[in-house]
């Protein structure tokens, strides 16, 4: 995609941002931006409902190495309410 130089977003987990050479291929490719799905920002949330592979304390890091290649996020988070008893 780098020769067609497009601008473009896309859909990935967290874990894109664990990986530097996918992340300067995504900038340089034209991803400008990421829609993300955090889930929640409570680790024994994530645990619970098995997105264990979700480290809500990694969330600060993840957001700056996506900034720092010039790539927006969209974050979606789920909202568990408990009711009241």
């Amino acid at each position: 995609m780098i020769p067609l130089r497009m601008r473009w977003v896309g859909l990935a987990t967290t874990r894109v941002a664990e990986d530097a050479e996918l992340l300067d291929l995504a900038a340089k490719s034209g991803c400008r931006g990421l829609l993300i799905g955090f889930e929640s920002i409570s680790q024994s949330t994530l645990e619970e409902t098995r997105k264990g592979f979700h480290k809500a304390s990694d969330y600060r890091t993840i957001v700056k190495r996506l900034h720092d290649h010039g790539i927006g996020i969209q974050g979606c988070f789920v909202v568990r309410l408990r009711q009241r008893r």
